[in-house]
Parts: C-alpha cells; sequence; structure tokens
C-alpha cells in the first residue's frame, strides 16, 4: 500500500507533478492514496490538483490500460468530500489543523488563562489574533500550535483516523506500508506540519 500525505501548497504542487509521472507510466506502483493537509479549504494549489486527479481518473476510466503501460497507476482520495457553489465550482474538504470556531491562538487558548499568559509571552498581540482559516501566512511557530492540538477533518475525524486506517489496510492485505510525506519547510503550513506529523 502506498501513500502520499501533502501538507500546504508545496505538497499539493508535489503531487501533482507526481500525477504526471503516472500519465507517461513512471511511477512503478500499481495505486496509491492521497491525503492532502491544509489549513485553507480554498487552496488554489491544492484545488489544481483535486481537477487533475480527476481528470486523470476520467481518461484512466475511459481508456483501456494494460498493466504496465502509461496511466497504469491508480489514484485514490482519501476521505475528500467535496460541496459545490451557485457557479457550480467545487471545494475540496480536507483535514485540516484549523477548526471553524478556533481560527485565531486566541480563540484556541481563551478558555485557559495560563496558556493566555504564555501567548502574551511568546507572540506579539497581532499574532495572537491574526485568522489563520486560509493559512498561516508564513508563520510556523503559529501553525506547530495549531497543528499540535490535533488534525481535524471537518471538527470530527482526525489525523489518528487516517493512521489506523493505513494500520487496517496493512494487516488485511498483509502487505508493507509506503508512506511519503511532502511540504515545503520555507513557508507556513508545511513546516509547521512535518514536525507535527513526525509526533503523530
Amino acid at each position: 500500500a502506498n501513500y502520499f500525505i501533502s501538507i500546504g501548497g508545496t505538497g499539493a504542487r508535489v503531487a501533482r507533478s507526481i500525477i504526471n509521472l503516472c500519465l507517461v507510466g513512471a511511477v512503478p506502483v500499481n495505486e496509491f492514496t492521497v491525503l492532502f493537509v491544509d489549513a485553507d479549504e480554498n487552496n488554489k494549489d491544492v484545488n489544481n490538483c483535486f481537477d487533475a486527479i480527476k481528470r486523470y481518473n476520467r481518461i484512466r476510466e475511459a481508456v483501456h490500460i494494460p498493466e504496465n503501460d502509461f496511466m497504469r497507476t491508480e489514484i485514490k482520495l482519501y476521505n475528500t468530500r467535496f460541496s459545490t457553489n451557485a457557479d457550480g465550482q467545487q471545494t475540496a474538504h480536507i483535514l485540516s489543523p484549523v477548526r471553524e470556531d478556533y481560527d485565531t491562538l486566541y480563540k484556541l487558548a481563551r478558555s485557559d488563562r495560563e496558556a493566555l499568559d504564555l501567548l502574551s509571552v511568546l507572540f506579539t498581540k497581532k499574532e495572537q489574533e491574526l485568522t489563520v482559516d486560509q493559512g498561516f501566512h508564513a508563520h510556523p511557530a503559529i501553525g506547530t500550535i495549531f497543528f499540535s492540538d490535533g488534525f481535524q477533518f471537518n471538527g470530527s475525524e482526525k489525523f489518528q483516523d487516517f493512521v489506523k486506517y493505513v494500520a487496517d489496510s496493512v494487516q488485511t492485505d498483509n502487505k508493507t506500508a509506503n508512506v511519503m510525506v511532502c511540504g515545503s519547510l520555507f513557508g507556513g503550513t508545511g513546516a509547521s506540519g512535518i514536525p507535527a506529523y513526525q509526533k503523530m
């Protein structure tokens, strides 16, 4: 079993490059599952990658692809829901470290006096009130706190559910799980998410 965890915009761009490699048969696996992690559901890179995966799968289904030929790799999405707006545009609902009701550091810690005192030492008032539902704006120190609070998916599913999904598939198929994690170490989401992922 093969899994690709895309964290932030850079992870999505790398995932899109892998899809292009799949088109020409340069990825030597029969299938892999992609998990997207981003604070911003409207991230252009993530949505462009979703579009590329949908186009790839449509073409793959329409054309008979013999084994060991181009487009032999099946690309799956892990537990991703889509909603469509009035203009017909689809938005993917993905795993996010930011919950709707806690989109600033202050909101995350407001019920804990000691946590608020600590935040006041570590962050400016502007940073504490920075809205992060569209990303961490190159502030990995802020993002790390949200990631350590636990990956949330629509307020219910957590990253640990994905870990269990991988473990169950390995046990069922009796195969090794190959997991690749990708994100930038110089931005906001990737730089804060990859260290947190290592502790999960």
